[in-house]
């Protein structure tokens, strides 16, 4: 509870979220000593801005699709660097090549999400939430970056930002509801049903999948 307390301290909204969200679904209590502190992503909190943090949707979405798939989160942090850095300082044009340091197997999805933006005559550094679904079903867009979207720009309420397919996301399904066996995407979504505030529910699901054994 103090950790709570705590966040009541430094985060009155996100603790108004995680009340109201316990008041609906009381059996989540019990992870309270590894709630979050507070609602952002990794590598999304205003506190941790560097000149690299992504300054819009456009950029949010390039790093999304860096991190995807990869096990080693230095060499995604690394390709998104040299990404970054170098599309705001070039003219974004259609199949516009890249740095050779970026990883083969992700230029033709860079490339298409860019061929897309323009083809569609919107400015990169203007790309708009509204927009999105024009660029949801390219060449290699992964389940991790569109859910990440919706996490960052959806409302609360609703489960675009679930990730059904997430390993951390179904492991830590399986430990809050003790399963022993992976549990089917029609019994997640009557659980993830059941939450209001869809991003508090993610937020506990996914801390029990990491922290869960210690409670």
């Amino acid at each position: 509870m103090e950790r709570l307390v705590f966040i009541g301290l430094i985060n009155p909204e996100w603790y108004k979220q995680i009340n109201d969200f316990l008041e609906e679904n009381p059996t989540y209590k019990k992870l309270i000593p590894i709630v979050a502190v507070d609602q952002h992503p990794n590598g999304f909190n205003p506190s941790d801005v560097d000149e690299f943090s992504p300054t819009n949707i456009f950029e949010t979405m390039l790093h999304g699709l860096a991190f995807a798939e990869e096990s080693n989160i230095d060499y995604p942090a690394y390709q998104y660097r040299i990404l970054v850095t170098y599309l705001r300082k070039t003219k974004l044009t259609k199949d516009m090549d890249f740095p050779p340091e970026i990883s083969e197997r992700k230029v033709r999805t860079y490339r298409e999400l860019i061929n897309t933006i323009l083809d569609n005559g919107i400015e990169a550094n203007d790309f708009k939430y509204q927009d999105f679904h024009l660029v949801e079903n390219i060449y290699g867009m992964s389940e991790s970056t569109i859910t990440l979207i919706h996490l960052l720009h959806d409302e609360l309420t609703s489960d675009r930002c679930i990730p059904y397919g997430n390993k951390q996301f179904v492991n830590g399904i399986m430990m809050f509801y003790k399963l022993d066996t992976p549990p089917t995407l029609e019994f997640m979504k009557e659980v993830t049903s059941k939450w209001t505030n869809k991003k508090v529910g993610l937020m506990f699901i996914v801390q029990c999948a990491h922290f869960g054994q210690y409670i």
